[in-house]
């Protein structure tokens, strides 16, 4: 028998944020929060990581480059 395949809450959440995230007009967003950007990401600052939205589908990715002091 093989197994049936869950999607988490978290995975059906994520999804969902993404294509809620397309519907906002991403000039307003970049303009309101003085976001840094490229053709295909916006970048934000979380939590001292940095964080890319592909802007053609609301995935987000982070970076692995921390940017505050540790002490």
């Amino acid at each position: 028998m093989i197994p049936e395949y869950k999607i988490s809450n978290y995975d059906k959440m994520k999804d969902s944020m993404a294509d809620v995230f397309l519907q906002y007009n991403q000039e307003e967003i970049i303009s309101k929060f003085s976001l840094e950007y490229d053709k295909k990401y916006l970048y934000v600052l979380f939590v001292d990581r940095k964080y890319r939205i592909n802007r053609e589908t609301g995935a987000v990715s982070w970076s692995e480059e921390i940017f505050s002091k540790h002490w």
